[in-house]
């Protein structure tokens, strides 16, 4: 009978065991089966759970992911990394009755949650020193008397470990439950895993998805703005075009030669008129493009020293005598610095133009003037000379004159001329003839210093303007010693 009864007591106790773990795994496949979604809410729900089923004081739930992962982010089931880019995050853990907010990272052989990751088993311990749970479990809570770490395994890759400690030692069924949990909830990190990968694999496709539409928003903003430019561009090179012909135009209706060259002395423009006029000779081919230098030939030193000099911002205005086909002409030279917008001198502009016809007549009258001064000099030395304004007041007195009348010019400068003569009625009569633009011919008697009188004969004009008037007299005198009395001089 009393084997009866340890029989029937073993048979309650065994039937007791496997309802409790019936019961648990009911209770954990429903707690699995809501919390899907989120890897920290299962980690939480599940070692709660744990701890208060199978009566233990404290565990922790570690995940295994990369390093720098998120919680999110651990090893999915394409994912494979050697055990030096791994960890063990705790991300949850239980204590007492309440939940502890601990972070803690083990590496794969560290302590005993790394210990149980390398070997892929079942860690029960017993009677363990008081500190060496706060130190190497991995809990941070000092005094269980006996820990439990069970890895969490699906289909032999261990995704996770659950650590328990209880005051009390775990018996058999307990650490049977909580492997045979271990596996539904390996499962379930496998869902959550694979959920959590199609989740950011729909979140990566619709933010590609909208960068593609940005994107391809963009692209046709930047073809309308491209085909916009291309639109202003032709619209830009039809009024170069123009402005490029009308300037042609221009500079080709002009008689005057134009070239402009840049600082490396190359031809950026020439007209018409440069061509024409050295068809034929030896700088026929020069053209846009070409180093003007190479066409001047023995002059190309003396051209490169005009050039540099309007590179460094000088103008330079100057005549020049030119031979072209064996002819000689003289060119007015204009040579001006071009400037960019930002006041950099980018090269210069020749204008030159045929000024032959001005420089002969300008050199002829210089030879003409030339030659009115030396017979003015002549005059002046050899003859007395006066020049009178309209009011017949001395303006100029030569030193004959002075010498004649024996006077100094301070005596005569500004005075009337009848002050000096000896009789105004000759004078008045000549000025008459004179404002008629006649040249008027008389002798005249001047009063010395000693109060005599000194004739002399007279030839004089008046310098009128373009209307006739009368702007100055001009009087010249000689001796004429054979007539001493002034009056038998008039009458001859």
């Amino acid at each position: 009978l009393l084997k009866m009864r340890n029989e029937m007591k073993k048979n309650a106790e065994a039937d007791r065991q496997r309802s409790w773990t019936s019961e648990g795994l009911t209770q954990f496949v429903d707690i699995l089966r809501k919390h899907q979604e989120s890897m920290t809410d299962l980690g939480v729900e599940i070692i709660t759970e744990l701890v208060h089923y199978i009566d233990c004081v404290q565990g922790a739930f570690f995940i295994v992911k990369k390093e720098n992962e998120t919680a999110a982010g651990h090893l999915d089931a394409d994912s494979k990394a050697s055990d030096d880019e791994l960890i063990l995050d705790m991300i949850a853990s239980y204590a007492y009755d309440r939940r502890k907010f601990i972070s803690k990272q083990l590496k794969p052989g560290e302590g005993l949650v790394g210990q149980c990751y390398l070997e892929g088993d079942v860690i029960h311990l017993v009677e363990i020193p008081e500190e060496y749970t706060e130190i190497a479990s991995g809990l941070g809570e000092a005094a269980p008397k006996s820990l439990l770490l069970v890895p969490l395994k699906n289909n032999d890759e261990i995704l996770g470990i659950v650590e328990l400690a209880s005051f009390n030692r775990f018996p058999d069924y307990h650490i049977d439950f909580v492997k045979e949990v271990g596996e539904n909830i390996a499962s379930t990190i496998s869902s959550v895993l694979i959920n959590s990968r199609t989740r950011a694999l729909l979140e990566d496709s619709q933010e590609l998805t909208q960068q593609l539409k940005s994107q391809e928003e963009e692209m046709m903003q930047n073809m309308e703005e491209m085909q916009a430019t291309q639109e202003e561009m032709r619209r830009s090179q039809k009024r170069l075009q123009s402005q490029q012909a009308n300037m042609n135009a221009l500079i080709n209706s002009t008689s005057d030669s134009i070239i402009t060259i840049d600082t490396d002395f190359k031809l950026l423009v020439i007209n018409q008129v440069v061509k024409d006029r050295y068809k034929g000779s030896q700088y026929e081919g020069i053209d846009v493009g070409v180093n003007v230098l190479d066409y001047l030939g023995s002059v190309a030193n003396e051209w490169k020293g005009y050039y540099q000099r309007a590179f460094k911002g000088e103008r330079l205005d100057f005549v020049l005598k030119s031979t072209v086909n064996k002819e000689d002409s003289y060119r007015q030279y204009y040579i001006n610095p071009i400037e960019d917008e930002d006041g950099a001198v980018t090269g210069c502009s020749v204008i030159s133009r045929d000024v032959t016809r001005e420089t002969v007549t300008q050199q002829q009258n210089t030879a003409l003037v030339r030659e009115m001064n030396q017979k003015q000099k002549l005059i002046e030395t050899a003859f007395a000379f006066v020049e009178l304004d309209i009011n017949k007041r001395f303006t100029r007195i030569n030193k004959v004159f002075l010498e004649k009348v024996g006077l100094g010019r301070g005596q005569v400068m500004s005075k009337h001329i009848n002050t000096l003569l000896a009789n105004e009625s000759y004078l008045n009569e000549g000025l008459d003839s004179m404002e008629k633009g006649k040249v008027w011919q008389e002798y005249v008697a001047f009063k010395n210093a000693e109060g005599g009188q000194v004739p002399m004969h007279s030839v004089s004009t008046a310098l009128t303007d373009e209307k006739g008037k009368v702007k100055r007299y001009y009087l010249i005198f000689w001796d004429d010693t054979g007539n001493a009395d002034s009056g038998e001089a008039r009458d001859e």
